[in-house]
C-alpha cells in the first residue's frame, strides 16, 4: 500500500513538471534586443522594458544589451539566437546599426519571427510588425524654436551631429533646420560627432577657433552636448548650446543657467515600456499600429529643469 501511494506521488509531481514544461513551452518567446547600457539613455529605457515586461507573466520575455551601441556581431548574434532558440517575436534598439543587419533580419522574418523597431526605426525592413519610435518632427521642430528665441537672426552657428547617415539621428538634423530656416542662419560647421562626448569637445574647440564670433551650437543630443559643453567652460565661452535628450546631466547644466540653455526630453521611460507592450502584442497576434509615435515631452529651460531633475533622480534610485 506504501509503494502504491508513493508511486501515486511520484506520478503526480511528473505529471506536475510536464504540465509547468508544457506551459512554459506553449508561451510566446519575445527577445528584447539592445544596443548596449553604456549612456543613461539606454539605461533609462532598460530599465522601463524591465519593469513592464514584468507584467505579462503569459509570454517569455528576455532582454539582453551587448557591449557597444553600433556592434553589429553582436546584433547579428543575438538575431541568430532567436532563430535558434524559437522566439516569436524580435525587438530590436539597433543603435545606429541598422544598415548592417537587415540581412540577418530577413532571414528571421523569412522563418516566420516578426520584428518590432523601436527607438530607431527599421526602414529598410518592409512590412515588419510595427516600429515605436519618438516624434522626431515635433521634438527637433521644438528644439529649432527655442534656438531661435535665443540665437538671432543671421548669426554664425554650429551643427553637431550623431552617425550621420542614420535616417533617425538626421532627422533630428532637418527638423532642426526646417524649424529655423526663417532666421537665415550661417551654418560654419555641420560635423558628426558619433555621439561621442570627446569628439564634440574636438569639434566645438574648432568651431571656437575658426569662428570666434559663433551664435550658438546645436548639439543634437544631451551625450555629445556634455562634450561641447567642456570646451565652452575651458575657454570661457558665453555660445549658448541647445539639444535634446532630458538626460540628467544636461538638465542639472540647464538649471545652472551656464551656456547650456535648453534640452527637449526624450521619452526613454515611454519608448522602453510601449516597446514591451507592442512586441507582447505581436507574440499573441494581436493587432498593432505600424508605427506608434511617443509625444513630444515638455522642454526644459532654467525655469523648470531643476523640478525635472528632482523627479528624474528619484526615478533613477528606485531600484
Amino acid at each position: 500500500m506504501k509503494l502504491t501511494v508513493k508511486a501515486g506521488i511520484l506520478l503526480g509531481l511528473a505529471a506536475s513538471m510536464l504540465s509547468a514544461a508544457a506551459y512554459a513551452a506553449d508561451k510566446p518567446k519575445v527577445l528584447v534586443i539592445y544596443p548596449y547600457l553604456g549612456d543613461q539613455s539606454f539605461v533609462r529605457m532598460h530599465k522601463a522594458s524591465e519593469a513592464e515586461a514584468k507584467k505579462f507573466q503569459d509570454v517569455q520575455i528576455d532582454i539582453v544589451a551587448g557591449p557597444d551601441r553600433t556592434n553589429a556581431n553582436y546584433f547579428i548574434t543575438a538575431i541568430e539566437k532567436a532563430m535558434t532558440e524559437g522566439y516569436n517575436v524580435i525587438a530590436i534598439n539597433h543603435g545606429g546599426a541598422a544598415a548592417q543587419l537587415y540581412p540577418a533580419l530577413k532571414k528571421a522574418e523569412a522563418q516566420g519571427i516578426k520584428v518590432v523597431g523601436f527607438d530607431t526605426g527599421l526602414p529598410e525592413l518592409k512590412g515588419h510588425a510595427s516600429d515605436v519610435l519618438y516624434d522626431i518632427p515635433g521634438a527637433s521642430g521644438k528644439a529649432g524654436e527655442l534656438f531661435a528665441q535665443i540665437v538671432p537672426e543671421g548669426a554664425k552657428i554650429g551643427i553637431i551631429r550623431c552617425l550621420l547617415g542614420n535616417p533617425d539621428t538626421d532627422a533630428f538634423i532637418n527638423g532642426f533646420k526646417k524649424a529655423t530656416e526663417s532666421k537665415k542662419y550661417n551654418v560654419v560647421m555641420d560635423a558628426d560627432a558619433k555621439c561621442d562626448p570627446a569628439s564634440a569637445r574636438t569639434i566645438t574647440e574648432n568651431m571656437l577657433t575658426s569662428s570666434p564670433d559663433l551664435g550658438g551650437i546645436f548639439n543634437v543630443f544631451d551625450v555629445s552636448a556634455q562634450g561641447s559643453l567642456q570646451a565652452l567652460k575651458a575657454s570661457g565661452s558665453k555660445v549658448p548650446l541647445g539639444s535634446i535628450g532630458g538626460q540628467l546631466y544636461g538638465a542639472e547644466a540647464v538649471a545652472a543657467d551656464g551656456n547650456w540653455k535648453y534640452t527637449v526630453p526624450y521619452p526613454f521611460e515611454a519608448i522602453g515600456a510601449t516597446a514591451i507592450d507592442t512586441a507582447v502584442k505581436v507574440a499573441k497576434n494581436e493587432a498593432v499600429e505600424p508605427v506608434t509615435v511617443v509625444p513630444v515631452a515638455t522642454p526644459l529651460t532654467k525655469d523648470n529643469a531643476e523640478a525635472y531633475v528632482t523627479d528624474l533622480k528619484a526615478k533613477l534610485a528606485t531600484k
